[in-house]
């Protein structure tokens, strides 16, 4: 019942400063004008809290995306470039003919063979 009572006096006494006597809040704000200021602008924490945490943040954050999408995406859209390029010039190598499959293996031991023999 109590903080009925208190929500209640709260809405009243709100009605009087800002709809029956709105004088009442500039005669005041007047005369406190220095504690007004300070809490109307909250202390600036919102500003401090910009300049020393927000803002070194944000620099921050642009510095690692540049780095993000320069070194480390850019890397990979090379490297998948150069895999691209080299699984293109090596599909032409398979061509289904099984003689020729056939002609590369011989070449392939011929040359194993004759490295064998000179070099060991």
């Amino acid at each position: 019942m109590l903080a009925i009572g208190i929500a209640l006096a709260g809405i009243v006494f709100a009605r009087l400063l800002y709809v029956w006597a709105p004088a009442i809040p500039e005669r005041m704000k007047q005369a406190f004008l220095a504690p007004y200021t300070v809490l109307f602008q909250k202390y600036q924490v919102d500003e401090l809290y910009e300049d020393a945490v927000v803002n070194p943040y944000y620099r921050a954050c642009k510095k690692i995306e540049w780095v993000d999408n320069t070194l480390i995406i850019g890397g990979l859209n090379k490297l998948a470039e150069a895999v691209t390029g080299a699984a293109d010039r090596l599909r032409r190598i398979q061509t289904g003919a099984i003689a020729l499959y056939a002609a590369a293996t011989v070449a392939g031991m011929v040359f194993l063979v004759m490295w064998l023999l000179l070099w060991y």
